[in-house]
């Protein structure tokens, strides 16, 4: 137990381990940021999909009503099997 004490106490305020927690860090909020930009990318190709539908199908009433109501958008990703 002394060894296990011994080895926190050195690396209590060490700079390698803060270095390796920063690293760490760093590594953590790179992944998030890829993942947020991941999703987005994801999101707005799903809108996409769904204004070049209702545009094919002339559902130009439609389209303009998706753009002010969230509700009504997802009922017509669902309707039109939009994933």
């Amino acid at each position: 137990m002394q060894e296990i004490d011994a080895k926190v106490d050195e690396l209590n305020g060490s700079e390698k381990l803060m270095e390796l927690f920063w690293t760490q860090q760093d590594e953590i909020e790179l992944q998030a940021d890829i993942a947020f930009e991941k999703g987005e990318a994801q999101g707005e190709a799903r809108y996409n999909e769904l204004v070049a539908a209702l545009i094919a199908a002339d559902r130009l009433e439609d389209l303009k009503r998706i753009t002010v109501d969230p509700a009504y958008r997802e009922e017509s990703f669902a309707e039109l099997a939009i994933a």
